[in-house]
């Protein structure tokens, strides 16, 4: 194979060492003395041609986010990693020209368009924010942030990168599935609010896995009921007003969130760790007029009360395909952002607001954040 060879982008002075020295990916503008950028292929890019950077060499980024992005044709121009082993393992095997430990640098390079970000939680932020300076467009994993300093931040960076063309959203990817799609639909006509039950079977994890570390993952609730959070919006078609949280008693990844939405539409987003694991993962109803969807796991989709839908059935679509090829487009060819600010803004609130819910035992105005 090629001999890797270190290589910087613009006037960054990155130096040559092995990447594995490197401990953690840097999350804003420092820079490791032993971090590094290796050239794997001699392949061109210029500035139109969309490219992308992915920071995290992951089992989501291993199984999700490469597949669907190759899939997609998306240019794919380098991958970032905290230790150099992983990504470089990647990059050889899908043909990633270059592999790096040196973030800040790799945002240097004028020709890379957007940047995916796959990391652990309370990285996000960080990345996000250094991205967003440096003109990018982003797509960051949820959650967003984990405290209402990070979001602060990142509102900043949003406002200030907007003049130079970049944006960021969050990985909503389900909002982007077939079922959601024809759920938004259907619902569009109907003047009524909504009633919105999601329930996410989750699992029961180890409490030594780094998710429940309040400092690391946030915890599942905001690492991972988010996604509910955000889908209730997409539905609904409205923000979230109030927040209220009914936590069961000794646990802190099985709860009822109840969310007010300004429309006058109810959410109910029950994420439960103790549930039987034969049990579909995530089932949703909207109920609204007489009549009501019902989505079990992304697979199937029943409509009763709707004069021309019964049912859609595909195999398991949880959106991950048609969110990463629109980004890979908007890179490409340009265009707003894949989910509305107030939207990403609105359920981050929504979503920091739940641990004063839980420990005041009282609805949470989102605009208290």
């Amino acid at each position: 194979g090629q001999r890797l060879e270190p290589l910087v982008f613009g006037s960054s002075d990155g130096a040559a060492g092995g990447p594995a020295t490197v401990p953690v990916i840097p999350p804003t503008g420092s820079k490791s003395a032993h971090a590094s950028i290796l050239k794997m292929s001699d392949r061109q890019f210029g500035p139109n041609d969309g490219a992308i950077a992915i920071v995290g060499a992951g089992n989501f980024t291993k199984m999700a986010a490469l597949p669907a992005l190759v899939a997609a044709n998306a240019t794919i121009k380098s991958i970032v990693s905290a230790g150099g082993v992983s990504g470089t393992a990647l990059a050889k095997k899908y043909g990633i020209p270059y592999s790096s430990t040196d973030y800040p640098a790799i945002l240097e390079d004028p020709d890379l368009r957007g940047v995916i970000i796959t990391t652990r939680h309370n990285l996000h932020a960080s990345q996000t924010v250094a991205a967003l300076r440096a003109g990018k467009c982003v797509l960051v994993e949820k959650p967003l942030c984990l405290s209402v300093a990070e979001l602060r931040d990142i509102e900043a960076a949003v406002m200030s990168s907007s003049a130079k063309g970049g944006w960021v959203t969050v990985g909503f990817n389900r909002r982007f599935s077939p079922h959601a799609e024809q759920m938004r639909k259907l619902l569009e006509s109907s003047p009524a609010p909504l009633c919105v039950v999601a329930t996410m079977n989750a699992g029961a994890i180890p409490l030594n896995h780094w998710v429940h570390d309040p400092e690391v993952g946030g915890g599942r609730l905001v690492g991972e009921a988010c996604h509910f959070i955000d889908f209730a919006i997409f539905l609904t078609r409205s923000l979230v007003t109030e927040v209220s949280v009914a936590a069961l008693a000794g646990s802190t990844d099985s709860a009822s969130i109840l969310l007010r939405h300004a429309s006058g539409s109810t959410s109910v987003v029950n994420y439960f760790a103790n549930g039987n694991r034969d049990l579909s993962k995530e089932r949703v109803e909207v109920h609204a007029d007489g009549r009501s969807l019902v989505l079990d796991n992304f697979r199937e989709l029943r409509g009763l009360g709707f004069r021309s839908f019964s049912q859609l059935k595909t195999k398991q679509d949880k959106g991950h395909a048609r969110q990463f090829s629109a980004f890979a487009e908007r890179m490409k060819s340009g265009g707003s952002p894949l989910i509305p600010w107030a939207e990403i803004a609105n359920c981050a609130r929504a979503t920091l607001a739940l641990s004063t819910a839980i420990t005041e035992r009282r609805w949470v105005r989102v605009d208290e954040l």
